[in-house]
Parts: C-alpha cells; structure tokens; sequence
C-alpha cells in the first residue's frame, strides 16, 4: 500500500540532497574544475578550477556570452580569494 499524502507531505528534497540548500545561483557551464554560475545577484563568477581551467573557461566565454566580465574566485590558503582577471 502506498504512502498517503499527509504522511510523506514532510519530505523535502533538501534533505535528501543538501547540496540544493547550498545554491549560489545557476551553473551556467563546468571546464574541469571551474565552474561557471550566475550567483543570485546577476553576476557572473567563476569559481575554483586550475590556471588551464580557467584559460578554457575564458575562451568559451569570449565565443558565447561575449557580454560578461566574470569575477574570478581562485582557490588561496583556507578560502577563496577575489581576483580580478586569470
């Protein structure tokens, strides 16, 4: 017999997959390991990846959305740092 609704109303997909919960925006496009998101805010960032990563990521955008300057998070000591530019 399956599960009436008012039993299974208190599951959430959240805490199925937490990684939903930690969403800072959309994954526009992944090279590697740098991952391409437009945050929640409308900009544009450009997260992790190595040096290549991110050279790949940047001619990809230079093709295809032209229009955008990412901010680049580039990994440093305990955090990521803000960079402007590879």
């Amino acid at each position: 017999m399956s599960n009436l609704p008012r039993q299974t109303g208190g599951m959430k997909l959240k805490h199925l997959f937490p990684e939903l919960e930690k969403s800072e925006g959309r994954l526009i496009a992944s090279f590697g390991e740098a991952r391409l998101v437009k945050s929640l805010r409308g900009t544009y960032q450009l997260i992790g990846g190595t040096q290549a990563d991110r050279s790949q990521a940047f001619e990809w955008i230079s093709l295809f959305m032209h229009e955008i300057v990412p901010q680049v998070l580039a990994p440093g000591d305990n955090q990521f740092r803000r960079t402007r530019g590879v």
